[in-house]
């Protein structure tokens, strides 16, 4: 974990609400790793109002260029803030922190589960997969065709199956629907599973996994689980949830869990 001073190269919409933030920001590029994320300041420089960093999964690491891009929705004065930075503008960012996804040396088909703005952090392990010589299968759900994560985006070799909850874009209901669709045969093919998204999303994630396979090994499915947080580095304990092993830190001992751990309670 270490201070960085980023530089804003662009700042741009991409679904309502929604902007993507590229900084220059090389040794935070050089040390994250898909599935972590940073503590941005959202405040002008000697103020601290917004006093809270806010957490922003790596959405993309650009490790020979030093570039980090973060996936951020507008939903109060601190992202709001952040969506009217300019380029050459800078940025006080904390980070890498938390854990990552675990990608088994020996995984060939990598399968990737995403829900709203939980495509954040799966791009940058969608790129990690490949660069790995793995083939992979995203599956992207979104409200509506307007609220999907732009598919240009995405690398040209991922294969890619849609739904939306109103039949706008792919097929009709929660993303889980392409998790159940025997024709389709994604959870046999997979060697890994990786999903983020809502916590309703995965936990029906998690029924259709441990429905479609008889055994579930370590870090076979993993969830990257999203929480409000305050402190980001497990002092506030703001950030716990129930799991197998107690309550634990979604900010230090996750966001990213093994799947057989979380307990996904009311």
């Amino acid at each position: 974990m270490s201070m960085h001073t980023a530089v804003v190269l662009e700042n741009r919409p991409l679904m309502p609400g929604v902007f993507l933030l590229k900084l220059e920001a090389p040794k935070l590029a050089r040390t994250g790793r898909p599935g972590q994320f940073a503590l941005v300041r959202c405040a002008e420089e000697g103020s601290w109002d917004p006093l809270l960093r806010r957490p922003l999964a790596l959405h993309r690491l650009i490790r020979q260029a030093g570039q980090v891009e973060l996936l951020v929705r507008v939903v109060g004065r601190g992202t709001a803030w952040l969506a009217v930075r300019r380029p050459g503008e800078r940025l006080d960012l904390l980070g890498p922190l938390g854990q990552g996804f675990s990608l088994k040396r020996n995984t060939r088909n990598l399968l990737l589960v995403a829900g709203g703005m939980g495509i954040a952090p799966l791009v940058a392990l969608a790129e990690e997969g490949l660069r790995r010589g793995c083939a992979v299968v995203l599956a992207l759900g979104a409200r509506s065709r307007e609220d999907l994560y732009p598919t240009a985006l995405l690398p040209p070799q991922v294969e890619l199956h849609l739904a939306t909850e109103d039949g706008t874009a792919g097929r009709t209901g929660p993303v889980t629907i392409l998790l159940a669709d025997p024709e389709l045969g994604l959870l046999p093919w997979a060697d890994q599973v990786m999903a983020c998204g809502p916590r309703p999303m995965l936990e029906e994630v998690a029924a259709v996994v441990r429905a479609g396979r008889m055994h579930l090994p370590a870090g076979f499915a993993q969830v990257s689980l999203e929480e409000h947080m305050a402190c980001g580095v497990g002092a506030c304990l703001g950030c716990v949830v129930p799991t197998r092993k107690g309550y634990r830190r979604v900010c230090r001992d996750g966001p990213v869990f093994d799947l057989r751990e979380v307990e996904f309670r009311p």
